[in-house]
C-alpha cells in the first residue's frame, strides 16, 4: 500500500509506503493501517478529498468499510484496472479490433524469438544508426 498526495497544482507527493500483502485476508487490520495513516494526514493540516483503491476483491470489502466511515472522502476504483476493463469489452465486441490484437501479439512475438535475434540484432544497429536510438516492441502486462 502506497499512500500519495496530489495536490492542487497537481504535483505528486509519496507519503508512505507499507507492505501489507500478508494481510489479504484480514480487511480490518489493513483499514487500521489505512486509518493511522489518515489520523497522520490530518494532522498536518492536509484536506483528504479521494483515495484511490485496487480493485481487487479483497479492497472492495476494505473499501466499503471505509466509505460508510468516510462520508468526506470519495473513493475511488484504480484506474487501470478500470481501464483494462473497458478496452476488454471493446474487444469483446468487435472481430477486427479482436484480430489486430492477435496479428500485433504474433509480431511482437516474432521479435522476441532466440532463432531470429541475429536478423534483430541488425534491425537494433540500423534503427540506432538512423534514428540514433533503440525501437522495441512490449508485450502487455496483467493486473490483478
Amino acid at each position: 500500500m502506497i499512500a500519495v498526495f496530489i495536490t492542487r497544482e497537481e504535483e505528486v507527493l509519496v507519503w508512505k509506503g507499507l507492505d501489507i500483502s500478508s494481510e489479504k485476508e484480514r480487511w480490518k487490520e489493513v483499514i487500521e493501517k489505512i486509518e493511522v495513516i489518515f489520523t497522520e494526514i490530518r494532522q498536518i493540516e492536509v484536506k483528504l478529498t479521494a483515495v484511490v483503491c485496487d480493485s481487487a476483491s479483497f479492497y472492495a470489502t476494505t473499501r466499503y468499510h471505509l466509505q460508510l466511515k468516510y462520508i468526506d472522502i470519495t473513493f475511488l476504483l484504480c484506474y487501470t484496472h478500470q481501464m483494462n476493463l473497458f478496452v476488454g469489452e471493446i474487444f469483446k465486441e468487435s472481430t477486427e479490433f479482436c484480430q489486430a490484437a492477435v496479428n500485433a501479439i504474433k509480431v511482437v512475438v516474432y521479435f522476441y524469438l532466440v532463432q531470429y535475434k541475429y536478423f534483430i540484432s541488425q534491425l537494433r544497429d540500423l534503427q540506432k544508426e538512423i534514428y540514433n536510438k533503440y525501437i522495441s516492441l512490449a508485450i502487455g502486462n496483467n493486473t490483478c
